[in-house]
Order: structure tokens, then C-alpha cells, then sequence
């Protein structure tokens, strides 16, 4: 009995045994090691790592993009121009740049950071989508003139920048009151006086003397006025 135990054990000892060496030889032979053909295939078809030339480029402060071929630095395509404003009244500065990705643009005065709209919405300067700086009224006293100076629009990309021209923002002074007007003495020459006739040496009486001489009377006695003589003429 106990012969029989011993026999049992060396056989299942015996067929463990070669079950190993089968699994190990399955193994040496490659049977359960995947493919190297199939491992090459699958390293050609995955996805390249990108070099370090198209990493990102966080020299000015730009992120989430990579550099692609269609990029581009941005230029400056309209420059502001010269003006002069009065007091009060609204004007505008225009710049508009060009880039991809799409620059931001931002102002300066006198190389001084302009504060728009943006940075205080209660700023009457305002930054349009176009880049173009507008006043909403020239501000300008005489302790403070904040609007008058020299202006240059910046436009900033991860590739680069651009500046534009000088522009001067001048105000213009309110008119004088006119002064009233001097009169001037002339230097014409005088006119001639002119001659103003002499009275008669002798009375004129208003009316003209009768060709008869008056004829004295009394009181209450009618005389006639004598006729003047008549003359007869004969054919």
C-alpha cells in the first residue's frame, strides 16, 4: 500500500516536471513573445515626439501655442499721423497691425504706458478692436495735461514686435477776445475852406420898392392911387 503512494507521488512529480519543461521550451522558441515585425509597424505608425525647435516658446510671455509655418511677426500696416485738437473735443490716434497669431497693440506716450478703457473702464481713452486709440474729449488744463505728447502704437506677438511712427497730440489754445480798435489820425490833406458870402453893407428890405410914391392922406379922406400914364398907339 504505502509502494503505491511513493509510485503515485514520482508520477505527479514526473508530470509536473514535464509540463515545465515544455512550457520553457515554448517560451526559448518564441512562441509567447510578441512579434518584432509587428512591434516595428506599430513605432512606424505612432506619432512623432516633437523636437525641441517646435516646443514652446515662452521668451515674451506667449503660451498654447506652437510655432507653425504659417506664423508670422507683426508689422505695422497704418501709422498714426500729427493732430492738433481743441479742448474738450473727441480725436483718435489710428494704428492697425498685421500678424499671425493676431498681435495685441498697446500705447505709449512719451514712453509711458497709456491706461485705456481696458485697464479702467472709467478712462476716457478707449482701445479699439483695430488698434486705433480714441479719446472720448481732449483733457487739458493748466496744471494738468494729460492727452498732449508723443504717441507710438506697440504690437506684440510670441514671434516678435513692431512699433509704429511718432505721432504728436497737440491742443489747441482757446482764441484771444478781440482788442478793441485804436483810432488812427489821418494824414489826408485838408479840403479848401469854403467861402461864405458877405451880408450887404445896407439893409435890404423883403419887399421890392413901388414905382409910385405914396400918396399922404388924412384921416378919413379916400384918395385914390394914382394910375401910371397910358400910352395911345395909331396904326
Amino acid at each position: 500500500m504505502r509502494t503505491m503512494r511513493v509510485m503515485g507521488s514520482v508520477v505527479t512529480a514526473l508530470l509536473v516536471a514535464m509540463l515545465f519543461g515544455i512550457i520553457q521550451s515554448e517560451l526559448q522558441e518564441g512562441a509567447l513573445i510578441p512579434d518584432t515585425d509587428t512591434q516595428d509597424k506599430a513605432s512606424e505608425n505612432a506619432a512623432p515626439t516633437p523636437s525641441s525647435e517646435h516646443e514652446d516658446d515662452n521668451s515674451l510671455g506667449y503660451t498654447g501655442s506652437r510655432l507653425r509655418q504659417d506664423d508670422s511677426p507683426p508689422r505695422i500696416v497704418e501709422h498714426p499721423s500729427d493732430l492738433i485738437v481743441s479742448k474738450g473735443e473727441p480725436a483718435t490716434l489710428n494704428c492697425k497691425a498685421e500678424g499671425r497669431p493676431a498681435p495685441t497693440v498697446e500705447w505709449y506716450k512719451d514712453g509711458e504706458r497709456v491706461e485705456t478703457d481696458r485697464d479702467n473702464p472709467r478712462s476716457h481713452r478707449m482701445l479699439l478692436p483695430s488698434g486705433s486709440l480714441f479719446f472720448l474729449r481732449i483733457v487739458h488744463g493748466r496744471r494738468s495735461k494729460p492727452d498732449d505728447g508723443s504717441y507710438v502704437c506697440v504690437a506684440r506677438n510670441y514671434l516678435g514686435q513692431a512699433v509704429s511712427h511718432n505721432a504728436s497730440l497737440e491742443v489747441a489754445s482757446p482764441p484771444h477776445p478781440p482788442r478793441p480798435l485804436t483810432p488812427v489820425p489821418s494824414h489826408s490833406v485838408p479840403s479848401p475852406p469854403v467861402p461864405h458870402p458877405r451880408p450887404p453893407s445896407h439893409p435890404v428890405s423883403p419887399h421890392p420898392p413901388s414905382p409910385h410914391p405914396p400918396v399922404p392922406s388924412s384921416p378919413g379922406t379916400y384918395v385914390p392911387a394914382p394910375h401910371p400914364p397910358t400910352t395911345l398907339i395909331f396904326s
